[in-house]
């Protein structure tokens, strides 16, 4: 049944997808819409390391792959240009967002469901994987947390603390230690913005406590382990393992062609061939689990380069939407930045153990995300009246005789 719905589910995601490039084409051809193509300096990254992928095709094993991938990041991009263009208005800017958080706690259900149902001690749903249903949850409750936070209404802040908590249990149902680190830097980085919301912001810890507490211990036995070990300086146990081994094969593979890496797609084949014969528990892999080193070893330091610039550009992006919001009092807008930030930081933290662009849908929406609010906030914050000509009419009088005065 969970294969059967995962299926259903990408069928049902590519055909929403073809239908939606059709209208955008649509609207171009009738000059309903003049597309914008996203923000100059993220395109500059993002080209870049399109160019970067298709060098990486010179010492890649197996060109197919390097075309597979390429293929795929030509998707996101397009993707990113959709974004901007279909949510620039505000309206369907969050029912788009109220559609990803509710399609994500699904997920997050179905992942309890199996574990109620058929007893898995790693919860994986319809996604039919866990480490993937943890980045899930993680997406979801970093939107859910931001959303509780900036709540002012007891019912809604109810709401988006009950979505958080299914987020969070699921979290811990899925075994996932890098998923567990991951919402424990997306709390305390939510803590550092916003240190005046400390109520709403103890709730959704305690929730998070619970949820642990809870929670069966054969569900968090891996997790338990692993954070024990880090505590105690236990070096081998924390860094070693499954994990490590791959790590440490994924940096010897690097090394074999650093500047332009050895294509995409093609650690799990020089994997296969070089490594797994020693590997202890990683034989049948296939991917670096780490989308910030797959990065690094599929297009060498061209690649990394740029992907590592279009992540600070993005970051400073947000932050300057913010500014901007602020200034303008877009407060709607104000908020979409923050879900979509913390979204952003999410698929960062939980990409560097798992992976960032293969599938990697959610990074390139909160890239897009950024980008979308900085063109509203722009294009608002010029047409909002300036101080002068908004003031009562004494108000602006004062207002015209102190600026004549200086």
């Amino acid at each position: 049944m969970e294969y059967l719905l995962h299926n259903v589910g990408v069928t049902v995601t590519k055909g929403i997808g073809v239908l939606t490039l059709i209208a955008f084409v649509a609207m171009i051809a009738t000059k309903k819409l003049k597309p914008v193509f996203g923000h100059r300096t993220q395109l500059i990254f993002i080209y870049g390391f399109l160019v970067a992928t298709l060098i990486s095709a010179f010492s890649a094993l197996h060109w197919k792959n390097v075309w597979i991938a390429t293929f795929q990041l030509v998707e996101n991009i397009i993707l990113y240009v959709i974004f901007i263009n279909l949510f620039a208005e505000l309206k369907w800017f969050f029912r788009y967002t109220w559609v990803v958080i509710i399609a994500r706690v699904g997920a997050c259900i179905t992942g309890l469901a199996s574990v109620a149902l058929s007893g898995v001690i790693r919860a994986a749903g319809a996604l039919g994987n866990a480490n993937g249903l943890a980045m899930t949850a993680n997406a979801a409750a970093a939107m859910l947390l931001v959303l509780a936070l900036a709540a002012t209404e007891a019912k809604k802040r109810a709401l988006f603390l009950t979505g958080l908590g299914i987020c969070l249990v699921t979290i811990i149902f899925t075994g996932s230690r890098g998923g567990l680190l991951t919402i424990l830097v997306i709390f305390a980085y939510q803590l550092i913005k916003r240190r005046k919301k400390l109520l709403p912001y103890f709730l959704a810890a305690c929730i998070l406590v619970v949820a642990y507490v809870l929670v069966p211990a054969e569900y968090k036995s891996r997790q338990e382990r692993w954070f024990g070990a880090v505590v105690t300086g236990e070096t081998e146990e924390a860094f070693g393992g499954s994990r490590g081994y791959i790590y440490r094969s994924a940096w010897n593979i690097f090394k074999s062609s650093p500047v332009i890496g050895v294509g995409s797609r093609t650690f799990g084949t020089i994997y296969q061939a070089e490594y797994a014969s020693e590997a202890e528990g990683a034989a049948d892999i296939k991917a670096v689990h780490s989308g910030v080193l797959e990065v690094l070893v599929s297009t060498g330091v061209v690649g990394f380069t740029f992907f590592l610039g279009l992540i600070i550009v993005t970051y400073r992006l947000y932050r300057e939407n913010a500014r901007l919001c602020r200034r303008a009092n877009l407060t709607h807008y104000a908020l979409l930045n923050d879900v979509y930030e913390a979204l952003f930081v999410a698929s960062i933290v939980a990409g560097s153990f798992e992976t960032i662009l293969r599938g990697g849908q959610t990074f390139f929406v909160s890239i897009a995300a950024a980008a979308a609010v900085n063109r509203a906030a722009v294009i608002l914050g010029a047409a909002a009246p300036s101080p002068v000509a908004a003031a009562p009419p004494r108000a602006a009088e004062a207002a015209a005789g102190a600026a004549s005065a200086r």
